[in-house]
């Protein structure tokens, strides 16, 4: 507070250029990667506020020079580039009260609120009336803006946020900074969450280009990974839609304190052709990418013909291979490669009776073996079809729902699982058919723990139409949810009937083999397995 010299009014600016300097990153990256907690305040004015800086709360006087001269005498044993070892906080406060005072463009007052020098007798009205407008002008003139009493706009997130992918950019953020020491980071503090991650996004290749294996770079990819919607390359496509916005909302305040109109001119000129040459070889890469989906689906067209023409040829074999058994008993014995009854042809004369009497038996036996013909056909085209089916022991559980969903697949169809598939794991159907048990015993427990809301994302009739359209997308998201969440009683259901047939069920057990536990349909399938054979063994002991 002013009147005690300890706490003021101060406000952060985006720097117009460096991202060494720009406040709004580096709280940004504090946020992200220190470990900053939260202090609530201890006057009555601002209860219920909480502190980014809790260290800095309530200082004495003098007290956060003497805290920040220890930082930089940590940072010159680091060191820091482009630090002299003669820098001292008041070094850093000088620098910062010359950049103000010879800014022709800022007054005096503005420096005086800004370093928050004691105003008297008469000033203190001034101080009253322009503080804050004057410690907003400081402000951007430290951020390198050539005109601190223009509008300066912030980086923001609606330079690629829409309707489409507003609930990726969503999940992206909470990923983010949703565990940070920000109270409500994702309520009341949103906008403010919004701004610290549309200035990392910002100066994404910087820190690319400056150190690519820094904590700063590992945490924004390994969000947007756990997230399960997003590309690393889009990283760097945010970055460029977001850098670009910023400076074409800011081109006519580009430039420092030096230089002429022109010069000034001149380099605002230069960003917005840069702005717009990126905006072109992006426009050109992405006709690239619409001329390669284009090929791609001449290409699957052209199969999906092939696939309709092949089934065509099997359906007209079959045909004939049925009206071929059906004529069969026309051809002599020896050169019939079909076992049937000895033809009139080949045995001795029946009883006059009989003679003109109809062979049952005979039709019987060639509408079965018809049938069987078809069966075997049919299972051997269902079997071909699912060579995928092999990497789902690898999948999670909600990979797996939502790959039933779209191929609206029944797991209690007679055809899920190859009928004359090998038991064998070692050959490819029987590798196909132990995946495929395992996918339906894991699909029917995760179905048997849900309730009746959660039952609807297991029904292919819920799921909605259009792949890239934003209400499936939401739809999914919410089943990923609650799939995720059934697995883990899945899990722990298991291994509590383990542990309880074997008699070791108690709490270290039960974390430890919980925690070494993946949460994959293989994995739980086995879980399965296993618990199947621990009850089977305690029975058998009593």
């Amino acid at each position: 507070e002013v009147k005690k010299g300890v706490q003021y009014l101060m406000t952060f600016h985006p720097d117009a250029t460096n991202w060494r300097i720009d406040v709004l990153h580096a709280i940004a990256c504090y946020v992200l990667c220190g470990h900053g907690g939260a202090k609530a305040s201890t006057t009555q004015q601002e209860s219920g506020v909480n502190w980014i800086f809790p260290g800095y709360v309530d200082l004495a006087d003098g007290g956060a020079a003497s805290k920040l001269s220890r930082v930089v005498e940590e940072a010159k044993d680091a060191n820091v580039a482009d630090l002299l070892k003669a820098s001292t906080s008041h070094g850093l406060r000088v620098g910062a009260s010359d950049e103000m005072v010879y800014h022709y463009l800022l007054s005096v007052f503005a420096a005086i609120s800004r370093g928050g020098w004691d105003c008297k007798a008469d000033s203190m009205l001034f101080h009253y009336l322009t503080a804050d407008s004057s410690i907003d002008q400081a402000g951007k003139a430290l951020a390198n803006w050539h005109d601190p009493r223009m509008h300066v706009s912030a980086p923001t997130l609606d330079a690629f946020r829409t309707s489409e992918n507003e609930h990726i950019v969503e999940a992206f953020c909470r990923e983010l900074l949703g565990t940070s020491c920000i109270p409500n980071v994702n309520t009341e503090m949103k906008a403010v969450r919004d701004v610290l991650v549309a200035s990392l996004l910002r100066f994404y290749d910087d820190i690319m280009e400056a150190d690519r294996d820094s904590l700063v770079i590992r945490k924004i990819q390994a969000a947007a990974l756990r997230t399960r919607m997003i590309k690393l390359d889009e990283l760097r496509q945010w970055g460029l839609l977001v850098k670009n916005r910023f400076l074409v909302a800011n081109a006519q305040n580009l430039g420092n304190n030096g230089g002429t109109d022109a010069e000034r001119f001149s380099t605002a000129l230069t960003a917005l052709q840069e702005c717009c040459a990126q905006m072109s070889a992006q426009l050109v890469r992405s006709e690239s990418n619409q001329r390669q989906l284009l090929v791609g689906q001449n290409k699957m067209a052209a199969q999906l013909d092939r696939m309709e023409s092949n089934q065509g040829s099997i359906l007209k074999n079959q045909q004939n291979m049925e009206d071929w058994m059906d004529t069969s008993t026309h051809f002599p014995a020896q050169l019939s490669p079909l076992k049937r009854k000895t033809s009139s042809m080949d045995s001795p004369p029946k009883k006059a009776a009989a003679g003109n009497a109809p062979d049952d038996a005979s039709a019987t036996t060639k509408k079965a073996k018809a049938a069987a013909a078809g069966n075997a056909l049919e299972e051997t085209m269902s079997t071909k079809a699912v060579v995928k089916w092999r990497e789902c022991g690898q999948w999670t559980c909600d990979a797996l729902i939502e790959e039933l969903l779209k191929s609206n697949m029944d797991v209690n169809s007679v055809h899920f699982i190859p009928l004359n598939a090998s038991d064998d794991s070692r050959t490819k159907k029987g590798t196909v058919r132990k995946k495929r048990l395992n996918a339906r015993n894991v699909f029917k427990e995760l179905f048997a723990l849900a309730n009746d809301e959660q039952k609807g994302y297991f029904d292919p009739k819920n799921l909605p139409s259009g792949d890239l359209s934003v209400e499936r997308n939401k739809w999914l998201l919410e089943m990923k949810n609650v799939v995720e969440g059934l697995a883990i009683l899945l899990a722990k259901h298991q291994i509590r009937t383990i542990l309880e047939a074997e008699g070791n069920l108690n709490e270290q057990s039960f974390k430890k083999k919980f925690n070494s536990t993946t949460l994959k349909v293989g994995r739980l399938g086995n879980l399965m397995g296993e618990a199947l054979t621990a009850v089977n063994k305690a029975n058998e002991k009593k």
